[in-house]
């Protein structure tokens, strides 16, 4: 009966934690997952502990079995059923730490109140509907999960985009194609946003049109002088001119990207472009047409 007393206690108290600790753990995987993706550090971190953890609980729930169906050999089986529970007992502390647990939930609660908040702030900007911001969130939530980026990190990118005057299906289509840009050139998503975002409307591209965008801009930035800093302070000098003088952004940027590799600064070259453009436009010829000219010109 003591021996029955002893173990009944010590069991009673280690699965009473443990439950109480794998539930914690369980909750905070989910709102991991959630705020900063399956493969987050923190997300592989909890479950790693969770899984600790669990088989503790295993073993000591196999061990307390076998004690259980023994009792005409109570002593031998006695000493590794305790000794199991102890194991579990000890284990909480040793897993996580019950300070660090607290810690790894608070944190993840945190970030997911923030993302929480994030959203209602998006949809307080663009004024809309439950539906609109629940797209917006999913969107979010799946993106944070593939990318290296949170969930958080991408409603802001999206609030970016609402400043800017798109609307709630055009945030979602151009927000994967910003996200790899940004992580591709290691632009700030408000600035990256910011240039997609104001490129589309100078050229009087359609949201479906971003993953060219940002090809462009990630190719430029790749193989020429420009970046992503010179090109947000050309384009928005000569980007509408070269819109109204026919002349694509592949081009634009092209030109742009030679003349940063010949050493011009950002603002002189397209400065100088648009000038370029406007006389063209004057005189009613394309580009095409005055490099024919200066090709087959004497005097070029």
């Amino acid at each position: 009966a003591k021996l029955n007393a002893e173990l009944t206690s010590k069991s009673v108290g280690a699965y009473r934690k443990a439950g109480i600790e794998l539930a914690r753990l369980k909750t905070a995987i989910k709102d991991a997952t959630i705020a900063e993706g399956t493969n987050s550090k923190t997300v592989k971190r909890l479950q790693v502990d969770y899984e600790k953890l669990n088989s503790k609980v295993r073993g000591a729930d196999k061990s307390v079995g076998e004690f259980g169906r023994n009792v005409g050999n109570y002593p031998s089986k006695l000493k590794g059923a305790i000794g199991s529970l102890k194991n579990l007992a000890s284990s909480l502390g040793v897993v996580a730490g019950i300070a660090g647990l607290a810690r790894a939930i608070k944190g993840t609660v945190t970030i997911y109140s923030d993302f929480e908040q994030s959203n209602a702030n998006l949809g307080a900007i663009l004024g809309a509907t439950d539906e609109e911001v629940k797209s917006l969130t999913e969107n979010s939530k799946r993106l944070g999960a593939i990318t290296a980026f949170t969930a958080t990190q991408v409603t802001e990118l999206a609030t970016e985009y609402g400043k800017l005057g798109f609307k709630p299906d055009e945030i979602i289509k151009v927000t994967e194609a910003t996200l790899a840009l940004a992580q591709a050139t290691g632009t700030d998503l408000g600035q990256s946003a910011q240039q997609v975002g104001s490129t589309l409307r100078a050229y009087g591209l359609d949201a479906n049109e971003a993953g060219r965008v940002t090809d462009i801009f990630a190719k430029a930035a790749s193989a020429s002088a420009l970046d992503m800093e010179k090109l947000a302070t050309a384009l928005p000098i000569v980007g509408t001119t070269s819109k109204i003088a026919g002349v694509s952004l592949e081009r634009t940027t092209a030109l742009l990207g030679t003349l940063a590799d010949r050493g011009l600064d950002a603002s002189t070259s397209a400065t100088s472009l648009r000038n370029v453009y406007l006389e063209l436009s004057k005189q009613g010829l394309t580009w095409d047409d005055a490099m024919g000219q200066i090709n087959n010109s004497l005097d070029k």
